[in-house]
């Protein structure tokens, strides 16, 4: 019944009827109300870091914040398939003709 009545609201009717009602209620954001919303950036929820390949990307800003030991962000992770070789050569055994095989099939 709940999943009914809720599932028949928009969110902002939703929210406003429960809270008429003193029922505890807040938005599940999306990734676009994250960014739409000014209180993720007066309290800079949201960091820009450089991509090599893509230039500036907007991602999430290390949460909690701590007052001596603040959280970094310094780069976005290895290019995908950096690994490819030392995990299908190297933990799977697989010589460089099976590993080309499986790239030019779509596999890896």
């Amino acid at each position: 019944m709940v999943a009914a009545w809720t599932g028949s609201l928009d969110r902002a009717a939703l929210i406003e009827r429960c809270v008429a009602g003193e029922v505890p209620i807040g938005p599940l954001n999306t990734i676009a109300d994250i960014f739409e919303d000014p209180q993720f950036a007066a309290r800079d929820d949201l960091a820009t870091v450089e991509h090599p390949d893509l230039g500036e990307i907007v991602v999430p800003a290390p949460i909690p914040r701590m007052g001596e030991t603040p959280g970094a962000i310094t780069g976005l992770g290895p290019p995908l398939g950096n690994a490819n070789e030392a995990v299908y050569g190297g933990l799977l055994g697989l010589d460089a003709s099976e590993i080309a095989r499986l790239q030019d099939a779509g596999v890896i």
